[in-house]
């Protein structure tokens, strides 16, 4: 990401904590500490993952839940299983006013970025879901993906017209209904 004077002066005023954005431990910088790295790293080996989704606890080619993706749908990475730990940091960054943890998860997610990718985009929010949040969080990491990889990003490509209800706490069944249109 380019600094900006406005940048520095935020960074001044509102420094980025010095912790992990997963335990919450003092660190150098906002960085993964070394437990929570081990801890990742373990959890990826032991749940196993889906070839083309990546869904952590399958270990096959594809599973139950891609195996009805479009095709242009080539594949998802994600850092870690959703569990306890790496739902809570989730729901802080999200929710709880700390933006400043995109630059923790950008640095787990870039080593999954390869060079084939052309364009960074956010997921849009809806601008009365941007009003009550105070920001993208999408956006935000996107935003820091594209520092570290050097793929470019933009926003506002998408846009959300329809104004649905919070993802986190519904079923599977739920989500898919919510996402309709």
């Amino acid at each position: 990401m380019t600094t900006s004077l406005g940048h520095q002066l935020l960074e001044i005023i509102f420094p980025t904590p010095h912790i992990c954005p997963f335990c919450g431990s003092k660190q150098p910088s906002l960085q993964v500490c070394p437990c929570c790295k081990e801890m990742l790293s373990i959890m990826r080996e032991d749940y196993g993952h889906c070839q083309r989704c990546q869904t952590f606890g399958v270990n096959s080619a594809i599973c139950n839940s891609c195996r009805h993706w479009p095709t242009f749908l080539k594949g998802n990475y994600s850092v870690a299983p959703y569990n306890h730990t790496i739902k809570e940091a989730i729901i802080r960054f999200k929710y709880h006013q700390a933006p400043w943890l995109a630059k923790g998860f950008a640095l787990e997610m870039a080593p999954l970025i390869t060079e084939e990718y052309d364009l960074i985009l956010p997921v849009p929010l809806h601008w009365r879901r941007l009003l009550e949040r105070g920001y993208n969080q999408s956006a935000l990491l996107a935003q820091e993906l594209s520092g570290l990889t050097n793929i470019p990003w933009k926003d506002h490509v998408l846009k959300r017209h329809i104004y649905t209800a919070p993802q986190t706490n519904l079923s599977r069944q739920q989500r898919i209904n919510n996402l309709q249109d």
